[in-house]
């Protein structure tokens, strides 16, 4: 992705002719696109309180509630057998390195370098950053309660029969039991949506092919390190899905709900425009909402 970055901050430099300079190189945000709103600053603020105090707020199960798999899940684990442990902890270590930089590509990418530094808009930087972090925070908070109120052991942990029960230190607990649902596919696709509606519908590298090979490449990135999750024993392939799924929704779905699927231009607007018609003036008013 670093020489993707490259070549769409290239894309987006500015043009130069003999005679003049012709600077294409600053944008704005756009005047029809809604912006981060007071109300929206005050839920993430509570976000950002749920996130860091959650382990006083949501006080669920210790043990797990749920284990095996369900559908295909038992079937996609049989198929991996045969995989090297090795190899699979390498790409696993890879697949880690790729959710870290799908985290922090829409800040400090799209939002510092390519908005505020390249494209000379604090105020985008700020929207996009502003819009990223909501999502990202929310889909943290999901996560977090449904890993502590649904307790899943994980594929690789054993299950807890009663027979282990008389024995605590046979049973998963901790971490192993927060199966459901994968916090790793959902951050993958979460960072993956947020770039491709920032490029989509911004055209931060100048539109075009470039910003539609960051989404494409985000998406593909995205995958691979959410199947590594079910290669590598982390988690059921339905874990991994529902997190697709919440990703998805919290990274494409909301922002382009509260933001770039509306129109401050012409929702909710007044507009008087004078009329002549026959021997007929005066002045007419319309509405839309």
């Amino acid at each position: 992705m670093l020489a993707l970055l490259t070549v769409g901050l290239l894309t987006a430099a500015p043009s130069t002719s003999s005679a003049t300079t012709s600077v294409t190189l600053e944008m704005s945000w756009p005047e029809s696109t809604p912006r981060f709103t007071w109300p929206e600053y005050g839920a993430t603020g509570a976000l950002v309180v749920l996130n860091t105090f959650n382990d006083y707020i949501f006080i669920g199960s210790e043990t797990s509630g749920w284990d095996g798999g369900i559908l295909f899940d038992d079937a996609v684990i049989r198929a991996t057998d045969g995989f090297d442990r090795e190899t699979v902890r390498t790409l696993s270590d890879i697949g880690d390195v790729t959710l870290f930089t799908l985290t922090f590509w829409p800040f400090v990418v799209d939002s510092l370098l390519t908005a505020t530094v390249f494209r000379r808009s604090l105020d985008t930087g700020w929207q996009t950053a502003m819009i990223s972090l909501q999502s990202t925070l929310l889909s943290s908070l999901v996560n977090l309660i449904a890993k502590r109120f649904i307790p899943r052991s994980r594929p690789g942990e054993p299950i807890c029969t009663d027979a282990l029960s008389v024995s605590p230190s046979g049973c998963p607990s901790g971490g192993a039991i927060h199966s459901f649902y994968s916090g790793h596919a959902t951050q993958n696709f979460v960072s993956a949506s947020l770039i491709c509606v920032n490029h989509e519908f911004l055209d931060l590298w100048g539109g075009g092919w470039a910003d539609h090979a960051v989404c494409a490449t985000a998406l593909a990135a995205a995958t691979f390190s959410s199947t590594m999750r079910v290669i590598n024993r982390a988690h059921y392939l339905s874990d991994v899905l529902i997190g697709v799924g919440t990703g998805v929704l919290i990274g494409a779905a909301l922002p382009y709900l509260l933001h770039y699927g509306r129109d401050t231009v012409t929702e909710n607007s007044a507009m008087v425009v004078p009329f002549i018609q026959g021997d007929a003036a005066g002045l007419s008013l319309s509405w839309r909402y």
